[in-house]
């Protein structure tokens, strides 16, 4: 009975189960992680939230763990170092690629490019990059990291290693390696999902004609009561 029940489970439905795990973990271990600014109420949202229903949905894991990432990141990087977080992240990308262009950096962090010129424009001022014009296109300008920015980029990277050594210390090697393996395929896969084919689809096109009838009666009742 064993291997029957083993083999109705596809690989795909196994990846998304062991994910689910995974991220869950993460999220839990996440809110238990100490930082000076923590509230004394975290440990009974984190049990509310346990027991929560959302907490099957992988994007709303997902989305969670990113956002508690951030802020906290956001926070710790700022405190010690004055520097943004965006700030931070392009400088990663800088210590792994570089000469880039704005667009390059932005499309490697997955970051509207807006927001990472303004992060590059907050880190030329500081000294902490080297912008340089294309003599063939001066519209197209590359960015590498100075002389000052590789040495705060040593400070920090020493800081986050020991973060990211801190998140991860809930899970064994092979769990971290099978969690680089899944979120590095989702990553892969996202640009290739068409959004667009998706909204048109009969179920959301009914969703959205829901929405709008109910809006349309809402303004009816509204004006209907201001006649009155």
């Amino acid at each position: 009975m064993r291997k029957v029940a083993e083999s109705t489970v596809s690989p795909g439905s196994l990846d998304r189960i062991v994910l689910t795990a995974i991220v869950v973990h993460i999220l839990a271990h996440l809110a238990q992680m100490p930082l000076s600014n923590t509230k004394a109420s975290t440990k009974s949202l984190t049990e509310a939230n346990n027991k929560a229903a959302y907490r099957n949905s992988i994007p709303y894991l997902i989305g969670a763990v990113a956002n508690l990432l951030s802020e906290r990141g956001a926070r710790l990087y700022r405190e010690a170092f004055d520097i943004g977080l965006t700030e931070w992240r392009v400088m990663w990308v800088l210590g792994h690629e570089a000469p880039i262009t704005a667009a390059t950096a932005s499309h490697i962090m997955g970051t509207d490019k807006g927001a990472v010129s303004r992060a590059l424009a907050g880190l030329d001022r500081r000294g902490l990059v080297r912008v340089t014009s294309n003599p063939a296109d001066g519209r197209e300008r590359t960015i590498e990291l100075s002389t000052a920015g590789w040495r705060l980029h040593a400070r920090i990277s020493a800081v986050a290693k020991i973060r990211k050594k801190a998140l991860l210390s809930i899970y064994g090697a092979e769990e971290r390696a099978l969690l680089k393996e899944l979120l590095a395929r989702l990553l892969d896969h996202i640009p290739r999902m068409d959004d667009d084919a998706i909204g048109c689809l009969p179920t959301a096109r009914k969703a959205e004609n829901a929405r709008m009838g109910r809006a349309t009666r809402d303004k009816r009742s509204s004006d209907r009561s201001t006649a009155a």
